[in-house]
């Protein structure tokens, strides 16, 4: 019979190969149980790699978004009767 260790469930993942996204969230929720001074040099190593990541990703979001409402938005001109010209393009 095996022992019941946790109360809750635990994921175990390799940091090496982690995504910024994932090491920011074990820097700010993740419980240390050894080596306090690698731990200073992974906590500052993933925040500068997050940090970085999210200036992208922001930037690429804005530009989903943007996307999507000009689709939606042209679609709507396509629902509503108006004729359109076949040569006009999207902006």
């Amino acid at each position: 019979m095996g022992m019941k260790y946790f109360q809750r469930k635990l994921d175990v993942v390799s940091l090496n190969s982690a995504t910024p996204l994932l090491k920011y969230e074990v820097v700010r929720k993740g419980i240390l149980l050894k080596e306090s001074k690698r731990r200073a040099e992974f906590e500052s190593l993933a925040l500068r790699e997050y940090f970085d990541f999210r200036y992208y990703a922001e930037a690429y979001n804005k530009a989903m978004i943007e996307a999507i409402k000009k689709d939606l938005a042209q679609k709507a001109g396509d629902i509503s009767g108006k004729p359109r010209d076949i040569n006009d393009k999207i902006k």
